[in-house]
């Protein structure tokens, strides 16, 4: 059915839209912007331009803070050039000029300044990473909000004693929404001038003939519903590119397909045509994701009535992976218990031919996992991984994400030396909870008073919760508690570190004794010094996480089981969950995760795991033995986000290694399994990029949750990669 479609090949206009990109980045990479003069800046809860702060500075005459935050944005927008560039048919591109050795030194010496107005938040909790509600922009349009702004703003009372103080509240955020909607609308005005102005001096017949289509189509959306494909498109990619910020598209081959379907029987669209809008858009999103992040589509799955969504267009977009061949758009497959046949194999052979796009997610086992926290069947099935892995409800969630990242081998290591002797396995695990517990108190509370700051000083664009269910009704901000889901999902890290720590201790001290608790603490302390025979005897003779070994699977489950009920008793400052992740990012390999040994064997330097799979080299069953491991416990629980690594051979994308790997997916979901990301790649050929950096420039690896070129990566995540186990497929799988 879907052959044509497969078989498409990135036009010459594209493959020049894509080089301009790849040579000319504007992407709010932290790369880029620390070695060019680019006026950008972190506050620690919005990337910083030059209007923006000016804009800040200059709102200092509105009554409130949150007004203020508004007139900055709104001034920003007004303030910005309309970029746009030959060719492409979608418009909207970050405006990041230059800036002079001088003019770099003074903004940056403004945005410090900037800082002290939120020093409590700098740094703190993670703004962005939430999908917002697309189709309702596309029906009713950026007008279609104002007037329900209004229209709620006129229903509010100020003659009652018993809600004045909310209809203030109220009218404030309403008139904040409304500040920044007529900013955007004016923006999207300046770009259609442009473009005819573009078209009147552009020789060249077909590129004049595109600026004045793309000016009549910016004329007509965001402001309006969509009528069609490309005036979808680019209502979506015009409200969020100037966002500055992760906004993961959500589901859009179920939501974009009826405008898809319309043209194509219409005749104003033809499947070559759609591939390109696809790919302009899918290369446009790559660029205002900074590096080391994550956007996100979800493609496939079910939508909320429990129908597959797979499709045209989701062939589409699992062609347009292999055309942009970029670290984004960061693709999900949301593979249910009976997958397209033609759809399935096809994303499959786009991982295996080195993409490392999509990831797969067990839609079954996700959605049973929210209707556990409580969320109707009909959201469940329409979650979205909120940019790298973690899980949230498309349009109506506020989540905050890795807050806090937890390093789980940290609080092993203060109860070891915390002078406490332990006589079992058992004990050891209680003091392990219990101090969790204690600790996750702390952390819990900052969080929610970050929450209740952020409520009070705007810590999102107003924009943003115009399209996060229920807000407008509400009339509260995304802070304020409007969104329909709001959720707290900490992410733990080091766990497999620590499950494997804490067999060592019981094999060596609780069940061997040939050792003490307190002799055995001193020898990893002292980075296994003269003890590298037990070393190595840890690393290959005791039994491990990985092997399909009960046994040693179920230190695993007990810690996992510690953090899922940790996170249970607990809630957020709106009243909603405190939810699970188990994925590292990337902070398994920076310096503080990695100073001390452990005793699992890892010396003092080396990184942690990648992930809350086996610990690289561990896993010596093959994948299917390391997978049911993986499956052990109940991963699907953790919806703050679990990436599963593993790498695979080059050989295996013929048609057989397509067949084998789909059937390990859904064996591993079979068992409850939540998410799966796959590398294809040799390691001579990383090593080679190592030493040779300037022949890899489009090499890119999963890492994660998220996708990067591998020049980009610090030497100690290169390395993690190159040792996570190289796995064969055997033909009885």
């Amino acid at each position: 059915m879907y052959e044509k479609i497969f078989a498409l090949k990135m036009t010459d206009r594209m493959a020049r839209v894509r080089e301009r990109i790849v040579r000319h980045p504007v992407a709010v990479a932290g790369d880029v912007y620390k070695n060019e003069f680019y006026p950008l800046y972190y506050s620690g809860d919005r990337w910083l331009t030059r209007p923006l702060l000016e804009g800040w500075i200059r709102g200092s005459s509105q009554l409130t803070t949150l007004k203020r935050r508004a007139f900055a944005e709104s001034y920003a927008l007004d303030h910005a050039e309309a970029v746009i560039h030959p060719e492409e048919l979608l418009l909207g591109q970050l405006d990041i000029p230059e800036l002079t050795e001088e003019e770099h030194r003074d903004f940056f010496a403004a945005a410090e300044e900037f800082k002290k107005y939120s020093p409590t938040l700098y740094g703190r909790g993670r703004c962005c990473h939430i999908s917002l509600d697309f189709p309702k922009l596309l029906k009713c349009g950026v007008l279609g909000l104002l007037e329900e702004i209004r229209a709620n703003r006129e229903k509010l009372r100020f003659d009652d004693p018993a809600v004045i103080r909310q209809s203030f509240e109220k009218k404030e955020f309403y008139d904040c929404c409304e500040m920044e909607l007529e900013a955007l609308l004016r923006f999207a005005a300046k770009y259609a001038a442009k473009a005819r102005q573009l078209a009147e001096s552009e020789p060249d017949g077909d590129i004049a003939a595109n600026y004045l289509a793309a000016a009549e189509i910016l004329e007509h959306v965001p402001a309006r519903p969509a009528r069609t494909f490309r005036e979808a498109l680019q209502s979506i990619h015009f409200y969020v590119f100037n966002l500055f910020g992760l906004y993961p598209a959500g589901r859009m081959d179920e939501y974009l397909y009826p405008y898809y379907k319309r043209d194509l029987e219409a005749g104003i669209l033809t499947p070559e045509l759609a591939q390109e809008l696809v790919d302009n858009f899918c290369l446009l999103m790559s660029t205002y994701v900074f590096s080391r992040a994550a956007n996100s589509i979800v493609l496939a799955g079910k939508d909320a009535a429990g129908n597959p969504v797979g499709n045209a267009l989701t062939a589409h977009f699992l062609r347009s992976i292999e055309h942009v061949r970029r670290p984004d758009p960061n693709f999900a497959y949301a593979v249910t218990a009976e997958p397209d046949p033609e759809l399935f194999p096809f994303a499959v052979r786009s991982v295996l031919a080195g993409t490392t796009q999509p990831s797969f997610y067990n839609d079954e086992g996700i959605t049973r996992a929210l209707m556990k926290l409580g969320v109707p069947a009909e959201d469940a099935r329409l979650y979205t991984n909120t940019t790298c892995s973690e899980i949230t409800i498309c349009g109506k969630t506020r989540a905050l994400t890795t807050s806090p990242f937890v390093n789980t081998l940290d609080i092993l290591r203060e109860i070891l030396h915390s002078g406490e002797e332990f006589s079992s396995v058992e004990d050891l695990f209680n003091a392990f909870e219990a101090l969790l517990n204690k600790k996750m108190d702390v952390w819990i509370r900052n969080i929610n008073e970050i929450m209740l700051e952020r409520s009070r000083i705007g810590a999102e664009p107003f924009r943003v919760s115009c399209l996060v269910e229920d807000c407008i009704g509400r009339g509260r901000s995304i802070w304020e508690g409007g969104a329909v889901y709001n959720v707290i999902e900490p992410s733990f890290f080091g766990v497999s570190n620590t499950a494997e720590s804490i067999s060592t201790y019981d094999h060596l001290v609780f069940r061997g004794k040939e050792l003490s608790q307190k002799q055995l603490t001193d020898i990893v302390d002292r980075n296994y010094e003269g003890q590298e025979s037990l070393r190595q005897r840890i690393i290959h003779r005791l039994p491990h996480y990985g092997n399909a070994d009960a046994d040693a699977d179920l230190y695993m489950r007990k810690l996992t089981d510690i953090l899922r009920n940790v996170c249970q008793t607990r809630l957020n400052l709106w009243g909603g969950p405190v939810v699970p992740g188990a994925f590292p990012y990337m902070v398994h390999s920076t310096p503080g995760a990695c100073q001390y040994p452990s005793a699992d064997g890892r010396k003092a330097g080396d990184t942690l795991a990648n992930c809350p799979g086996p610990l690289n080299g561990f896993d010596r069953n093959g994948p299917t033995a390391s997978l049911f491991s993986s499956s052990s416990w109940p991963q699907a629980d953790f919806l703050g986000g679990i990436t599963m690594n593993l790498r695979f051979q080059k050989t295996l994308a013929d048609a057989a290694g397509v067949e084998r790997i789909g059937s390990l997916i859904r064996g591993f979901f079979a068992r409850d399994g939540k998410q799966l990301q796959i590398n294809v790649l040799h390691p001579e050929e990383l090593k080679d990029a190592m030493a040779h950096p300037e022949k890899y420039g489009d090499l890119i690896v999963r890492i994660g949750g998220y996708s990067e070129y591998f020049n980009r990566l610090s030497d100690a995540l290169k390395k993690d990669v190159i040792q996570r186990t190289e796995m064969s497929v055997r033909s009885d799988l």
